[in-house]
This record gives structure tokens, C-alpha cells and sequence, in this order.
């Protein structure tokens, strides 16, 4: 339970002239600072959304996950080394009509093909190992930028983000973003943003579009309440200090009108709680 939600009891003046002596690991009562990661302009989109926006927004996105799971695929195709087709290697002459030219210009056309496409077979598999060592490397930058997010939902956010976008798609934010975690996670938040770019099947669009959302990333520093501290005071009693709005609001009200009948009343409730 937050501090801000616990019922506190109320540090009165004799406790604290009592010399408070704080109990072991409970005397840390420092503010613990949380990383938030989200474009500059973000808002609370779920909030403000109506149900029928929301509606419209989960069909969008259930459509987008449909295509991007069609569109990917297990082995890119290399337009510039394409595979060769070997033709099926003649068996008769008389296929040819006994026309021994034809027969061996047919051979020889499959045994070169044949050659031709070892070669390729080959390069292909070189291919292929080398983007298999970029791909362990890019993902091995990419846990290193994790870890320094310092954000406990990465995970959940990036699945986000990988079933809503193709395998090309990924493929240009993972190399063109200078931290791709982090622009994984600002969009794993961004449901809207998410969706622009989810429908952007232009990759060329699609690269410009995160280039200038790169730009929007804000990375700020959130400051959480501190805990709740226990003070033994010299009789052996305990108080229980924290975050108390409503006597914050009591203090600043008489503050203000010099009338403290409410806030000796509220604190002699808690005294009593």
C-alpha cells in the first residue's frame, strides 16, 4: 500500500519530543526516481477516448496484426542476386527429334545452370550467417539499451510493437534509430502513433515518419512518493508518518483563516484512531 492510501496516524508533538529513534532499514525514506519515456505531446489517449473511439481504435489495430503476421516472411528475397532456375536436364534424344545439336546445347545449358546455381547456393549461405550476426548483434544492443531504460515493462510493451508491425518495418526501426529501445518503448505507449505507422506500408514514408518521431522522445525523471517511515518514540510507541492530504488541506485552511477548530479536530480522530 502506497503512503498516500495508508490511514496514518498522527506524529503528535510529545512523540517527537520524545527523541524518535528510527527502526532499522525502515529509517530510508529517500524519494525513489522513476524513468518515464514518452513522446513530448503524449497524453492520456484511453482516458480521453470515447467507447466507440476505443472501439474503432482495437479493430484498426486487430487488422494491422492480421497483415503484419501476412506479410512477413521466413527469408527475404535478394532482388540483386536472384536464385537461378535450373532447367530440367534433357534425358533423350528423342525428346529433340533425335536432333543431337539440340540435345547437347540443352545439356549443357542444365549443367551450366547447374554450376551457376551452386554458386549462388553458396553466396546465399553467406548471406545468411552474415545476417544472422548482425541480427544477434543488433539484439544484444538493443538488451543493453533495455537494461539502462530502467523500466520494469519493456517486455509487455515491446510485444506491443513487434505483433503490430512487419518484419520490414522492424527491420528499419532496429537499424535506423539510434536507440531502438527506447523508440520501441515510447510507441509500445502510443497507441496513436502505433497505429500511424502500423498503416504506413511506403517503407520509405515509414522510415521518414520515425525519423521525426525520433525527435519527440522526451526522457524525464519521475519522483514517487517516499515510503512510509515507522518512529518509535521513548515510551515504545509507534507513529506512522505519510503523505496526509486531508491534513495538508486543514493546515493550509487555517493557515489562511487563522481558524484551527477543524485541524485540532481532525488531528484529535486520528490521535483516537
Amino acid at each position: 500500500m502506497r503512503a498516500d492510501e495508508a490511514e496514518p496516524l498522527e506524529l503528535t508533538e510529545e512523540i517527537i519530543d520524545q527523541a524518535p529513534e528510527f527502526e532499522g532499514d525502515e529509517q530510508h525514506t529517500e524519494d525513489h526516481d522513476e524513468t518515464v519515456i514518452a513522446f513530448a505531446d503524449e497524453g492520456d489517449e484511453e482516458t480521453e477516448a470515447t467507447p466507440l473511439v476505443k472501439q474503432l481504435r482495437q479493430q484498426i489495430r486487430d487488422r494491422d496484426r492480421k497483415l503484419s503476421q501476412m506479410r512477413r516472411s521466413p527469408s527475404p528475397v535478394n532482388d540483386a542476386d536472384p536464385e537461378p532456375k535450373v532447367p530440367d536436364r534433357p534425358r533423350s534424344v528423342a525428346d529433340f527429334d533425335y536432333d543431337e545439336e539440340r540435345f547437347n546445347a540443352a545439356l549443357d545449358e542444365h549443367l551450366a545452370k547447374k554450376d551457376e546455381h551452386t554458386s549462388w547456393k553458396a553466396r546465399d549461405e553467406k548471406r545468411k550467417n552474415q545476417r544472422s550476426e548482425q541480427e544477434a548483434e543488433q539484439a544484444r544492443q538493443i538488451e543493453q539499451q533495455r537494461k539502462a531504460l530502467g523500466v520494469p515493462d519493456y517486455d509487455t510493451k515491446a510485444s506491443s510493437v513487434r505483433e503490430r508491425l512487419s518484419d520490414a518495418q522492424m527491420s528499419i526501426l532496429i537499424s535506423g534509430i539510434d536507440n531502438p529501445a527506447q523508440m520501441i518503448y515510447a510507441l509500445g505507449r502510443s497507441e496513436s502513433r502505433l497505429d500511424m505507422l502500423a498503416g504506413e506500408d511506403n517503407l520509405a514514408k515509414f522510415a521518414v515518419m520515425l525519423g521525426k518521431m525520433e525527435k519527440d522522445i522526451k526522457v524525464t525523471k519521475k519522483t514517487a512518493p517516499a515510503p512510509e517511515s515507522r518512529v518509535r518514540g521513548a515510551n515504545g510507541s509507534i507513529a506512522v508518518s505519510g503523505s496526509d492530504k486531508k491534513l495538508e488541506q486543514l493546515e493550509k485552511e487555517a493557515a489562511r483563516t487563522g481558524d484551527r477548530s477543524k485541524l485540532i479536530a481532525y488531528r484529535a480522530n486520528q490521535r483516537a484512531a
